[in-house]
């Protein structure tokens, strides 16, 4: 019995790993412990540079950087980011990492574990990501899109299998 699998295929863009409303475990792609109410944020002593080269998203976010070049998170931790025609609401939600702002006031008082970026259901069930195919593209690419031949173990991909049910890779 092999103890790794590859996988293959393309990804179907269903949003399951963005947190789409419609996975039964809403996984969001961004880091959880980014920021804690309760204490610092983990990344503040972070260089905004360092930051940007893993999560470019970052600074669609408001995240800048103070006078030494460390992170300066946005104040408020809720805004918006218009991509292409369309503006973006998000959050930044202790526990559950940056997710989509849904309250009607846009204050982040309610929100979805979904990644702000994804899209609405196009009437094809697929969710894809706003930044593809924009000037963030890049973004998504560095912080998000799926590499092809990622080899993982059975028991990782039955978890991944069980938390993604729509996703259309398939493991070898």
């Amino acid at each position: 019995m092999a103890t790794h699998m590859q996988r293959r295929g393309d990804c179907n863009r269903c949003g399951q790993c963005c947190g789409a409303e419609e996975s039964p475990y809403q996984d969001n792609p961004w880091p959880i412990k980014w920021y804690d109410a309760n204490s610092r944020c983990w990344i503040q002593d972070w260089l905004l540079e360092h930051l940007l080269s893993i999560w470019p998203q970052a600074a669609l976010l408001g995240v800048t950087s103070k006078a030494d070049g460390r992170i300066q998170l946005p104040n408020p931790l809720h805004g918006s980011t218009q991509i292409a025609d369309e503006i973006y609401y998000w959050v930044w939600v202790p526990g559950h990492a940056v997710c989509k702002d849904i309250s009607l006031e846009h204050d982040g008082s309610s929100y979805s574990l979904e990644c702000p970026f994804l899209k609405p259901d196009l009437g094809d069930g697929a969710r894809p990501c706003a930044l593809i195919n924009t000037n963030h593209d890049n973004a998504f690419r560095v912080a998000c899109e799926p590499h092809p031949l990622l080899e993982e173990t059975v028991e990782r991909v039955a978890d991944w299998q069980m938390r993604h049910p729509l996703c259309s890779y398939i493991w070898e």
